[in-house]
Formats: C-alpha cells, structure tokens, sequence
C-alpha cells in the first residue's frame, strides 16, 4: 500500500499527462490498476458501439417497415389546407404529396403549383427553386415553359449572380418565343449578357449578327456592336454602327444622346470635325442650351481653323449668359 500511495502521489502531484502514465512501470501497483482500468475501459466501449449498432439497426428496420402515408389522407388534408387559405399547409401537404408515388402528368401539374407558391407567395426562393426546376424537367414544353416559371427562374438566378442560369433560360425563352420580334429582343439580352457580364465578344457578336440577318438597321443590335467596337478601338466600325442606329432612332433625349457620340467619335478618333460638325449643329436645334454641343462646336472650329465662327460661338454663347 505505501509503494502504491508514492507512486499515486508523485503522478498525481500535477494535471495527469499522457507522458506521466506512459511512464509508470506496467509491473508496478499502479500500472497494474491502470491496466486493468483500461482493459475495462476498452470492454465498455465495445459494449457501448454495439449498444449504438443494434439501436441503429433497429431503428432502421422500423423505418423501412413503416408503412408510407395514404395518398387519400394526403389529399384531404390538401383540400383542408386550401379551404383555410393557408399557404404553408398548402406547401407542405403538396410536399407530402409529390413524395408520393404519383403519374408523371399529376407530378408536373402539383409540381407547377407548389413552385409558384412558394416563389410568388410564400417567398421562400431557396425551395421555389428546387421545385421550379423540376417543373421543367418533367414537362419542358408545357408547365415549365410558362411564363411564370421562366419569369421566376430568372429572377433568383439573376438575384444569385448565376450567369450561366439566366443565360439557360433566355435560350428557353427564344426556343418558345411567339413571334420574330420577341425571339430578337431575347437574342440582345443573351448578347448583352455575353458583353457586359462575360466580356466574350465573339459570343455577343454571334447572337447580334442573328439578330441583323432578320433586320439590318436592329438599332439595339447596332449600338450594342458600337460599344463592343468602341472597347476594342476600333472607331470606324464604332461610327458606322452608331450612324445606322441613329438613322432608325426616334426623336427625344435618347436619340440626341446618341448623335453626340457619334459626333465625338467622328472628332477625336476619326479626325473628321467637317462630319462632326455636322451632327453637333443638328443636335443644337433640339437642345440649344446644351453646353457640351456649344464646346463641341468650338473644337470643330478650332479643327478647322475657323477661328471667326469660333469667336462668334463664343460671343453668341456670352449673350446667352448674360441674359
């Protein structure tokens, strides 16, 4: 008892460490009680994990006997839930249902309303999704090219920052599109996309060019392909896609817009201030106080060395000041 009691004590005088029971000696009292510790310690644990597998098993075997919940219960509470108007306990019974074994025609129909539910009413996007997917591919051509579910896909693609999603729906959407008009605008906006958020210039030029074989003079079409000119430097393509959008644009604040650029490429790109002119003067009509087409005009003079118009510009434009 007493070589025990020091031997206890000159291990226990500090937090126990691995290194101090490492080094007891297996043939001491103490390492005698340590083993035989761990050997029941070792029995416990065996006897643990197999109390934990056989409960596993038995609850699993449980499960897979638990009989699957009638279709006609789930029904009813279907129709309960609609009676009272409730949106959540229309989605989880709708939920319940399609775990059911259903015909693949009901599935897309429940399918249908459960994912505009939860996007439209409930608002709960994460799950909208899951569904609203499945809705096109168990019925691509019918409940899933609807205009409410390709609206709703797009949006939390478009909320997620998930290019690649919008760009497969707009595909969608031209593939179903009702007429040429509509199958154009859904070509510019996978341009645009291509362009703006992909910087893939060959791929954004690829869809405008189908969208000029149907109609040349396309102004989106043209000033989409002058800005992609534009950031390429390449100037005279930039001129001429901005003259033929310009020619098809209607009146107002947009179309002077556009004239101005046209007129300041045509200045300080293509060295043309005769064309620039032109366009600046025609845009002072429609906008007269405008004092960025006043100082556009000035720097064509000045190009031209026509320094008397460039004098009268000026004084024209002190008189305006002045009142």
């Amino acid at each position: 008892v007493e070589a025990f009691r020091s031997e206890y004590d000159q291990v226990t005088r500090r937090p126990p460490a691995l290194s101090d029971l490492g080094s007891v000696a297996p043939d001491s009292p103490l390492g005698r009680v340590l083993r035989r510790s761990k050997t029941k310690r070792a029995a416990s644990i065996r006897d643990e994990t197999r109390v934990a597998k056989n409960t596993v098993a038995m609850l699993k075997t449980k499960e897979d006997h638990t009989p699957a919940e009638p279709i006609e219960d789930i029904e009813g509470t279907l129709r309960e839930a609609r009676k009272s108007a409730d949106d959540s306990a229309i989605a989880g019974a709708l939920e319940r249902l399609l775990d059911s074994d259903l015909p693949s025609d009901r599935r897309a129909e429940l399918s249908f309303e459960l994912a505009e539910l939860l996007y439209y009413e409930l608002e709960d996007n994460d799950r909208a999704l899951e569904w609203l997917l499945e809705v096109r591919k168990l019925d691509p051509t019918g409940y899933g090219a609807r205009p409410s579910i390709l609206n709703a896909i797009e949006a939390v693609y478009e909320e997620r920052g998930s290019i690649d999603g919008r760009i497969e729906i707009l595909k969608a959407r031209l593939e179903a599109a009702a007429n040429n008009d509509l199958a154009d605008t859904y070509r510019l906006l996978l341009a645009q996309l291509e362009w703006e958020e992909r910087r893939d210039e060959d791929a954004a030029k690829e869809w405008l060019q189908s969208v000029l074989q149907r109609d040349d003079r396309h102004e989106g079409a043209r000033r989409l392909l002058a800005e992609v000119a534009a950031d390429s430097e390449n100037w005279t393509d930039a001129a001429e896609h901005l003259r033929i959008a310009l020619s098809v644009a209607g009146d107002g604040l947009d179309s002077i817009e556009l004239e101005k650029r046209l007129a300041n490429i045509l200045l300080d790109r293509l060295d043309r201030p005769e064309d620039a002119l032109e366009h600046f003067a025609h845009t002072q009509q429609h906008a007269p106080h405008d004092t960025s087409i006043t100082d556009g005009i000035r720097r064509c003079y000045a190009a031209t060395g026509n320094w008397r118009e460039y004098l009268s510009s000026l004084k024209e434009e002190l008189r305006l000041l002045l009142g």
